[in-house]
């Protein structure tokens, strides 16, 4: 199963992408009338039907998708964690929310200026109440569909150590007091421009953090990331 969430113009090449992979695709947005919906017309079902093996799509937003990951939905739902593919197209720290909701989270800004004093400032682009955005490029606009070539297109600087490694290296180890466990979850690349989140990474992501009080979600590309602190209600 894939999980698009966002029906907007990056949902839409994620749904062109993976359409006739022959997988049941669930599009999930807020908006039924989202770029997705207005070109394909799927069929609108409810988060707690269910789910058939066909392109589907649900209104919803994070407390849905969580509902979706954790295999939770009304009587028909399984019980068990989503197997298969995430392409979080919204622009929020998805993976955040979903942990969040799924554990019992809120936006912990302590913890993230604690995460804030470990990341070189060099990596940081800005920083947004617990959120904490990452970037190995603050020269120029990078390339809308750019590949992740080791040489960077734009700086021509050649990035070994991708950031997700970078941000777990940081941010993980002891030593480094009141820092909370960090849990860094790689965006892999589909094709240029589009990255998704494998579901096998998020489920082991989140049964570690439902046993903890506080922790840093992160989710990151070879070049671009967001660490959000998060600490139990």
């Amino acid at each position: 199963m894939d999980l698009i969430i966002g029906g907007g113009t990056y949902g839409k090449l994620a749904f062109d992408k993976i359409r006739d992979e022959g997988k049941c695709i669930v599009v999930l947005d807020e908006d039924p009338g989202c770029i997705v919906q207005k070109e394909y017309r799927l069929p609108e079902i409810s988060a707690w039907d269910t789910l058939p093996e066909e392109a589907v799509f649900i209104k919803g937003g994070i407390e849905t998708a969580a509902v979706i990951v954790a295999g939770t939905w009304g009587k028909s739902g399984s019980g068990e964690f989503m197997q298969g593919r995430i392409f979080p197209t919204a622009p929020v720290h998805i993976l955040a929310g979903i942990i969040s909701a799924i554990c019992g989270f809120v936006p912990d800004h302590e913890g993230a200026k604690i995460a804030g004093g470990l990341i070189p400032e060099e990596l940081i682009a800005g920083k947004k109440d617990a959120d904490i955005y990452c970037t190995l490029n603050r020269k120029e606009p990078c390339l809308p569909l750019c590949s992740s070539p080791k040489i960077c297109p734009v700086t021509k600087e050649r990035r070994d150590v991708p950031l997700w490694e970078t941000l777990v290296n940081y941010l993980s180890g002891d030593g480094k007091p009141g820092l909370p466990p960090s849990y860094i979850i790689e965006s892999r690349q589909l094709c240029p421009g589009l990255g998704y989140i494998d579901c096998t990474d998020l489920t082991v992501a989140i049964k570690k953090a439902c046993k903890e009080d506080a922790i840093l979600a992160g989710t990151a590309c070879a070049c671009h990331g967001v660490v959000t602190g998060l600490r139990k209600i």
